[in-house]
């Protein structure tokens, strides 16, 4: 299998009230087209068919989208790009954009509440994208008898609604991690977090609230790097768009 040959990408979502709720997911490479469906924030179920040509593939690929949509699905992204490569400006684009509306989501689901911080995190292995939020908030020195809530967000109340939210840049960032798709780039952790990606300037969509980030979350970013040579260079303070 080639991972030089592009592969096209078509993302499709059921809604309820707006939120989605199941994915469709094909991705052509090659003769090959693959599909996985589920709810959101899953895996879900993958097969892949292997056809005569790669102009087949493609084929079944647009006959199959048509298919999907016909089942109450909508397409929400679709584009080509090179498996030995992550978009990282897109995908900086999708977890902002998810993040604000799972911050949005926390608030409306809790209108008695005043969010005072929310934080993203991940696992071990990069492969998710946690959020959390919680209504603490740091008064005068001393007020509190134990402040470490605070600062992690492992012990904020509110890490559930508003996750399907970011199930985009999930997607984006799981097909690293499947064996059936290939992919040649390996996700990890690094440290410190880059700011850039974990907290955008949000001041002009949350007014009148304090967003911070617990110093136990900022250690978790994406961070790519291709499986060889395995090193990395920390660009914790390099501005510059990677390039992937």
């Amino acid at each position: 299998m080639e991972l030089s040959h592009y592969m096209t990408w078509s993302l499709f979502y059921r809604f309820d009230n707006e939120v989605p709720t199941d994915f469709y997911e094909l991705r052509q490479f090659g003769s090959s087209l693959w599909a996985a469906n589920g709810r959101v924030e899953t895996w879900g179920h993958s097969s892949v068919i292997e056809f005569a040509s790669p102009q087949a593939a493609k084929d079944a690929l647009v006959q199959r989208g048509s298919e999907i949509g016909a089942q109450g699905y909508k397409r929400v992204r679709q584009g080509v790009h090179d498996p030995a490569r992550i978009d990282f400006p897109l995908l900086t684009a999708e977890i902002r954009d998810g993040a604000r509306r799972a911050f949005q989501a926390v608030r409306a689901a809790n209108p008695n509440e005043t969010i005072h911080l929310f934080a993203l995190g991940s696992d071990d292995g990069a492969m998710t994208i946690i959020h959390a939020a919680s209504s603490l908030a740091l008064g005068e020195q001393g007020d509190m008898d134990d402040e470490s809530a605070i600062w992690c967000s492992a012990e904020w109340p509110h890490t559930t609604v508003g996750g399907e939210f970011l199930d985009i840049a999930y997607r984006m960032i799981l097909r690293c991690h499947r064996a059936d798709l290939p992919c040649d780039v390996e996700f990890d952790i690094c440290t410190p977090a880059s700011s850039k990606l974990v907290s955008p300037r949000w001041s002009d969509s949350i007014a009148k609230v304090s967003l911070a980030l617990a110093p136990c979350a900022k250690r978790w970013c994406y961070c790519a790097k291709a499986k060889a040579p395995r090193t990395w260079k920390d660009r914790s303070s390099d501005s510059t768009p990677r390039g992937w």
